[in-house]
């Protein structure tokens, strides 16, 4: 466990893709409970296209930038269309030599001279907790817009003083980072002035922590990740980084030819595939994973590696991990960072359709299991409705059809979460409509006269 434990509480989008406004409570929060921290488990349902998938969306671009790395080039194809920038705000608890509440908020725009995206503005604030009290006030640490050249906020401006060297190179720096797509409150040469100021107050190194935590704790499973295994182009593992000189980011172990990672990377896969059999056969019985040596090769970068094969094991029989079907290889990818999260309060997990190819069973099994013992935070989207009928009613957010209030919780009765569902679906039950409504009469013309156009 880590000496400092964080905490993600909510996540606020604005203007991103089809959410006009949302806000995504994790149960602690949304209970205003502050106790020692336990398992976390949040699961978000609705239809498709009604704003999931823009929660996981939110949480890549906020783990990139607390952790140093850039937004993606098409991320300005993730702002409302009629809308000139978006905006994501963030809600973290830091538990170290004070209790404190961080908020970040990003705000993302357009460069219509670079015809890709630009970061127009950050702020990052804080409050601490007194008596297991949420602040009422929060402090602006740091605050920058990407367009002003001479402002700072008000702590910054008072750790700069009368320094005009030093107030050069925190321009400098800004200008990099917001050039290179970063954010400039977490670059790593903004981090490093901050260390060297011997004044500063520690309050300033919330920060760090959570530069820390978002490379090393947060884990992020989107699209892109989920469809190397749909495609049976790859499986990818994430790794939690215990050194800086381990490479950072995803490995993507190929199912249709030997793998060649760098040595030190595969001294860590092999561990982790030494922990995944410790778990797998307790979940899917008689299955192992073997790793076949081809011997040491040489990486692309020149650099000494291993060239090996990820094979599956099933009752004496031994084949290339490929043959496994979708669900196997879902579950034995995310497995490790479930193990990581299972284990340790300031690990989170976020994964989009979680359900995808495992048998709903299972995956209510191991929901449970989380919940009752874990210690982690967990996010995930999903269609199947099996965890309705395992999880406590705090622990589901729901979609609705109102892009200026995408997400709620349903109110609390006697009924089966799942039923309650199902029944404000078909009636339109509650404050907000869960769903727009398809008439299967329009389905089946629209197919015919469809299918009479293609004759």
């Amino acid at each position: 466990m880590n000496e400092n434990t964080v905490r993600l509480l909510s996540v606020k989008l604005k203007r991103m893709k089809n959410v006009g406004k949302g806000i995504v409570k994790m149960p602690e929060f949304n209970d205003n409970f502050f106790e020692e921290p336990s398992a976390e488990i949040l699961g978000v349902y609705g239809q498709n296209g009604s704003g999931k998938t823009a929660i996981i969306d939110a949480l890549s671009f906020i783990k990139s930038l607390i952790a140093g790395s850039h937004l993606p080039k098409d991320a300005m194809n993730y702002i409302n269309g009629a809308s000139e920038t978006a905006e994501i705000e963030v809600s973290f608890r830091i538990i170290s030599n004070k209790d404190y509440i961080i908020k970040y908020l990003c705000e993302i725009g357009r460069n219509e001279e670079k015809g890709g995206p630009e970061i127009v503005s950050e702020k990052l604030s804080y409050g601490i907790m007194t008596d297991l009290e949420y602040p009422k006030i929060f402090t602006v640490l740091m605050e920058s817009k990407s367009r002003s050249s001479t402002s700072f906020s008000t702590q910054l401006g008072n750790m700069i003083g009368n320094d005009n060297e030093s107030a050069i190179d925190v321009m400098v720096i800004k200008k990099i980072a917001y050039r290179e797509l970063r954010s400039f409150i977490f670059a790593s040469d903004m981090k490093k002035y901050i260390k060297a100021q011997a004044q500063i107050s520690p309050d300033w190194n919330v920060i760090n922590i959570l530069s820390e935590y978002a490379l090393k704790n947060m884990f992020i499973v989107n699209q892109s990740y989920s469809g190397a295994i749909s495609m049976d182009y790859a499986i990818p593992f994430s790794m939690q980084h215990q050194s800086e000189d381990l490479s950072a980011g995803d490995i993507y172990i190929s199912l249709s030819e030997p793998t060649v990672l760098e040595m030190k990377n595969y001294t860590v896969f092999k561990n982790i595939t030494e922990e995944i059999n410790k778990v797998i056969v307790t979940i899917i019985p008689g299955l192992k994973l073997q790793i076949r040596e081809y011997g040491e090769q040489a990486t692309r970068d020149g650099k000494n590696g291993m060239r090996f094969e990820l094979l599956s094991s099933r009752e004496g029989m031994v084949f290339p991990l490929r043959y496994e079907s979708e669900g196997i290889k879902k579950i034995i990818s995310i497995l490790n960072m479930i193990t990581i999260m299972y284990n340790d309060p300031s690990v989170f997990v976020a994964i989009d359709e979680l359900d995808a190819g495992v048998f709903e069973y299972l995956l209510g099994e191991l929901l449970r299991v989380i919940d009752e013992t874990g210690e982690g935070q967990l996010l995930f989207t999903s269609h199947n409705l099996r965890p309705l009928e395992m999880l406590k009613d705090n622990s589901i957010l729901f979609t609705t059809a109102n892009p200026d209030n995408r997400y709620i919780r349903v109110k609390e009765d006697n009924r089966n979460l799942r039923e309650r569902y199902i029944r404000a679906l078909h009636i339109g039950e509650g404050d907000e409509s869960m769903y727009t409504k398809t008439l299967k009469s329009e389905i089946r013309r629209a197919l015919f006269n469809a299918g009479e156009g293609l004759k």
